[in-house]
């Protein structure tokens, strides 16, 4: 009987025990959602700038295409 055999019989009469698993660090759980609200203050930041220029009569859409892209 091969060993992933002999397993799934003691596991099928319950007689193993669930295996150690160690808990992730909250710091790393919590880098993603860090990241993204990085990313979503970043772009309503970006949109205040618009609105700014806008105000102020200036149209930056006539002449570039992405106020925070290479041109802008």
């Amino acid at each position: 009987m091969a060993d992933c055999q002999w397993l799934a019989t003691l596991h099928a009469h319950g007689l193993l025990r669930g295996g150690f698993v160690p808990r992730r660090p909250s710091v790393v759980s919590k880098l993603p959602t860090a990241a993204a609200d990085h990313i979503i203050g970043a772009g309503s930041q970006v949109q205040k700038m618009q609105q700014a220029l806008e105000r102020m009569n200036i149209k930056f859409h006539d002449v570039i295409s992405d106020l925070v892209g290479v041109s802008g």
